[in-house]
């Protein structure tokens, strides 16, 4: 199985991903809250498809069972994280 890598920008994926959770966000009146670290890089490098659909996915199900008016998504990178300049 080949890997796709590509450079993609993280914020490109959470405004997509809070424009596909728009109409459960209106349905639940839920605020979906993007809370990212400094230490995530604004450029990634991997499937940026994959990772939209696995966010998407989980924040879908987080939406749907939640009775909270807040739902928050925190990403950081692991203290060993290496940036490498893509």
């Amino acid at each position: 199985m080949s890997r796709i890598e590509k450079q993609f920008d993280i914020n490109i994926i959470l405004m997509t991903l809070s424009s596909s959770l728009e109409m459960i966000k209106e349905e639940k009146n839920i605020e979906l809250i993007f809370d990212m670290d400094a230490t995530v890089p604004k450029e990634l490098r991997g499937d940026p498809a994959v990772l939209q659909h696995l966010l998407n996915q989980m924040l879908t199900f987080v939406c749907q069972n939640t009775d909270q008016k807040e739902v928050v998504l925190t990403l950081s990178a692991p203290e060993d994280f290496v940036y490498e300049g893509l």
